[in-house]
Formats: C-alpha cells, sequence, structure tokens
C-alpha cells in the first residue's frame, strides 16, 4: 500500500512552491518550475505510485511527467492577442464543471497566479438539481480565496453568485455566451489572466473557439 498526498507520513509527497517536487520515500525528486495546480499535483503523486508499484524507473516517469500539458478544455493554456495589441493568457476549463470541479479549478487558478491581474469567467454548472443555487452561492469561499481582479458570470443558474459578489468585486453578468462574447474584449485588459470554466451546457467553449481563430 502506498499514499499520496502533502504529508510528512505520505510515501509520496507532494511540495509545491517556487519549485514543485516529490518526496518518494526520503528521495527528493524535481519537477521543475513549470507551474502546476495543485490537483495536477496529487493526480501525479497517484500515477507515480502506480509506477513504483509496478517496478518501473521514478526518474523516467518523471521526464514524462515534467512535459505534461493539459488537453482542450480540461487546463489547456494558450495566449491570445486580441485587437492586435492585448496579450491575453487563457486557461480552458470550459470542457465541464461541478461542485467540486468547479473549486478546486479557481483554487488552483489562483494559487498558480498569484501575482497576476486574474479574471474569472464562469458559467453555469448543470444537474445540480434542487440545490442548484446552494452550489453556485458557495462558489464566493473560493473566489473570496484567490481574490481575482475580475469576474464575469455567464448563465441563469449563476445569476444567484453575481448578487452575492456585485458589492465586492468587479463583476459582471451576462445573460448568455453571444451577450459575453459581445463584451469580452472591451472586459480584458492587456496582460490578463483568464480562466473560463462552466458544464459543457454552459457554452462557454464557444467562446474558446472563438478566442483560437
Amino acid at each position: 500500500l502506498l499514499t499520496f498526498g502533502e504529508k510528512e507520513s505520505d510515501d509520496i509527497r507532494v511540495i509545491t512552491g517556487e519549485e514543485n517536487k516529490f518526496i518518494i520515500e526520503g528521495v527528493e525528486y524535481k519537477l521543475g518550475t513549470k507551474k502546476f495546480g495543485k490537483h495536477i499535483l496529487l493526480d501525479m503523486a497517484a500515477a507515480l505510485g502506480v509506477v513504483i508499484s509496478e517496478g518501473f524507473p521514478v526518474e523516467d516517469a518523471l521526464e514524462v511527467l515534467r512535459n505534461f500539458k493539459a488537453l482542450e478544455g480540461r487546463g489547456e493554456e494558450f495566449d491570445v492577442i486580441l485587437s492586435g495589441v492585448k496579450k491575453i493568457h487563457v486557461t480552458d476549463e470550459a470542457y465541464n464543471a461541478n461542485p467540486l470541479s468547479m473549486k478546486v479549478a479557481i483554487t488552483a487558478f489562483g494559487e498558480k497566479y498569484q501575482d497576476k491581474h486574474k479574471v474569472l469567467v464562469l458559467g453555469d454548472m448543470a444537474e445540480c438539481g434542487e440545490e442548484v443555487a446552494r452550489y453556485h452561492n458557495e462558489l464566493a469561499v473560493p473566489i473570496d480565496n484567490i481574490k481575482p481582479n475580475k469576474i464575469l458570470l455567464c448563465g441563469k443558474d449563476i445569476k444567484s453568485l453575481y448578487e452575492i459578489l456585485k458589492d465586492k468585486y468587479e463583476v459582471k453578468f451576462f445573460e448568455d455566451t453571444q451577450e459575453l462574447l459581445s463584451s469580452l474584449e472591451n472586459e480584458l485588459e492587456d496582460e490578463d489572466y483568464v480562466m473560463f470554466k462552466s458544464s459543457h451546457s454552459g457554452n462557454l467553449y464557444k467562446i474558446i473557439e472563438n478566442l483560437k481563430q
């Protein structure tokens, strides 16, 4: 049995900071200076556990992990130039969302870009049932923790969150993605770091497609 996590007692311990690394059974393995969200690092630690249990070389696996790139809609990062002058750094989490993944993504985005001008673009989380308002409103907690510079909310279910945030942040609400898209360029500034996240039905992926054209 191998354990992984952030505790000293874990067999595979995740260390975050200026340089991410793993401590595996007392041996330190550096991952490098490339920034990964904590949730990604924990996934990597789990993968390393499989590598170790199967008897494969840890360093070979680490070399693969050092070159890891997130998939489209699941954390992919890319830059785009708007109006020929604004450079925007995009984190694309628009493939899907649920209450847990939304909180994790917001937290990871905040940790990764602590000192940057951060913009959250959040859409509806689908299939929340009768607790839909509560699940969306609870996103105020991780948002407060990372203190973004601007928040753009899109969709009917997330409107209740707008009511909670509007007196604390620079936040705007849009009924649908078409309305958001028509205003997006004016809402963003040069060197903004922007994360998009919603359920697939929230259609934020369509904005990502537009930005990539």
